[in-house]
């Protein structure tokens, strides 16, 4: 099975326009989020944010709310849970060194 070549984020923004149909409308303005997009896509996996877009019936801005604040949201987590379990690893290691030494 052969790759298909890899686009450029001009290409992927013109893809996702015409053939996927995502909405770049803002006032009337059909382009209006364009730069933002192609921005936006060098430093992002389309696959990965297109999940976005089937969640709001493909409308650019309010995917990338979502994608942002799912970032946001992931790595704050993230921070709690290593928090979390070096809280823990030193309650452990604490209990047991004190009932090691009784």
């Amino acid at each position: 099975m052969a790759l298909e070549p890899a686009l450029t984020e001009e290409q992927l923004y013109n893809h996702m326009k015409k053939s996927s149909n995502w909405s770049f409308n803002y006032n009337g303005n059909h382009d209006f989020y364009k730069q933002d997009c192609l921005d936006f896509l060098r430093d992002t996996d389309f696959q990965s944010f297109s999940q976005y877009g089937k969640l709001v019936n493909r409308r650019y801005i309010e995917a990338k709310r979502i994608y942002l604040f799912d970032s946001y949201f992931r790595n704050f987590l993230q921070e709690i849970l290593e928090r979390i379990e070096v809280f823990l690893k030193k309650s452990t290691a604490d209990a047991l060194t004190i009932g090691y030494n009784k």
